[in-house]
């Protein structure tokens, strides 16, 4: 009996050594789990890495290019999602909202399928792949542009604006590359003579959009700010866009680019000058306030920017006019 005992006096200390053995490992291995600092490098907080050489990482691109999207992508409406989501939705204030934005789709559909055939068919742009997706995006360029054609200008005199300009090249649409590089090669001297040089570049274009006869031969920013003004003003051309397309009337419509642009050619001094100050180094918060822009920004529209669909936000691609969201 004493024999059995001792065995079983033996067996119990083995196991409960193996059971301390076993929690000080699991414990051992909790702590390692907890070390945020396991396997890095020594001294890793002392580490400084230096951002890489490229347009992304630098803010004064990154604001240009924002200032750039901003302008010149005109709204992706795309009614894909909005009434399952509609369907599905318990808040009563976020399904009022949504109606809402389903409704401005709705609305403003047959204004942006106009505005969709006369950037294709007059203001020379490609034909876009995704059809169900009514937007318009200037400034940017299209991988379809093999040969951008971004060399052999002449060097600005202004060294800050050609580095800025140097930095995102590669992201604009080569005509308007080159008419940026115009632009700027005219602005010399300090800042009031650069702003009296911007009004006169405003009026050189003024005055080239009145010798126009082909709307596919406009400065870009006319062309951006063309169809800006007809979105700004919602439905009220929409039965005189149906007529000029259905009519194929290029005239009158370059009649109606004349008279938006002469009557509206300080939002183009204001765009040129906001581009200086970005290249310059200002922010957004010292940007001339667009003191002319119509009522399109009311609740409706809001409401859109608010909830724009996750379907459509992987769609950003800063090289592709087709392509933005």
């Amino acid at each position: 009996m004493k024999i059995k005992k001792l065995n079983r006096e033996k067996t119990s200390t083995h196991s409960s050594r193996t059971i301390k053995i076993y929690n000080n490992k699991k414990l051992n291995a909790s702590k390692r789990a907890q070390n945020k600092d396991l396997g890095k490098p020594p001294n890793l907080k002392n580490i400084i890495l230096d951002k890489p050489n490229i347009w992304a990482a630098k803010e004064k691109s990154i604001r240009l290019i924002t200032f750039l999207i901003n302008q010149g992508r005109h709204f992706l409406l795309h009614p894909a999602g909005t009434k399952k989501i509609l369907k599905y939705e318990s808040n009563q204030q976020k399904q009022k909202e949504k109606e809402n934005l389903h409704n401005y789709i709705n609305k403003m559909k047959p204004l942006y399928d106009l505005l969709g055939q006369i950037s294709i068919t007059y203001l020379g742009f490609q034909q876009r792949q995704q059809k169900k997706e009514r937007l318009i995006v200037f400034f940017f360029r299209n991988n379809s542009q093999i040969d951008p054609q971004y060399d052999n200008l002449e060097p600005l005199i202004n060294n800050q604006l050609q580095y800025e300009l140097e930095e995102i090249k590669f992201q604009l649409d080569k005509n308007f590359f080159r008419e940026l590089h115009e632009i700027l090669k005219q602005l010399v001297g300090n800042q009031i003579n650069i702003q009296n040089q911007i009004k006169l570049i405003t009026q050189k274009i003024v005055n080239q959009t009145n010798d126009l006869h082909e709307l596919s031969q406009a400065n870009t920013i006319a062309k951006n700010l063309f169809i800006q003004l007809l979105i700004e003003q919602g439905n009220k051309n929409l039965q005189l866009l149906k007529t000029i397309i259905e009519d194929q009337d290029a005239k009158q419509l370059v009649k109606l680019f004349k008279y938006f642009i002469t009557s509206n050619s300080l939002r183009i001094e204001e765009f040129i000058t906001n581009i200086i100050k970005l290249m310059q180094g200002d922010n957004f918060n010292n940007l001339t306030e667009n003191s002319h822009q119509q009522d399109i920004f009311n609740d409706e529209c809001l409401i859109q920017l608010k909830y724009l669909y996750p379907e459509n936000d992987n769609s950003i691609y800063l090289s592709d006019q087709e392509g933005f969201i």
